[in-house]
């Protein structure tokens, strides 16, 4: 496919990594950058469940109308 003249020319990404890092998080960002794969290993934080972020709006809600009704 022949680049448009609109289209960006594909540039090569560099990596910045900040010197404060732990030494472990370094060793992997750099390992990363030649096998993406690696970042597999990183553990599953989880993310908030949908029944999570629903009572939390419900609770941000009720409080928000209490106190407006005062």
């Amino acid at each position: 496919m022949a680049r448009k003249p609109w289209m960006p020319r594909p540039t090569s990404a560099v990596a910045v990594i900040n010197p404060d890092a732990p030494e472990a998080d370094k060793d992997l960002l750099r390992t990363a950058q030649r096998n993406p794969a690696a970042l597999d290993r990183l553990p599953d934080l989880g993310a908030p469940t949908h029944k999570g972020r629903l009572a939390l709006g419900a609770v941000t809600t009720g409080g928000m109308g209490a106190f407006w009704a005062f």
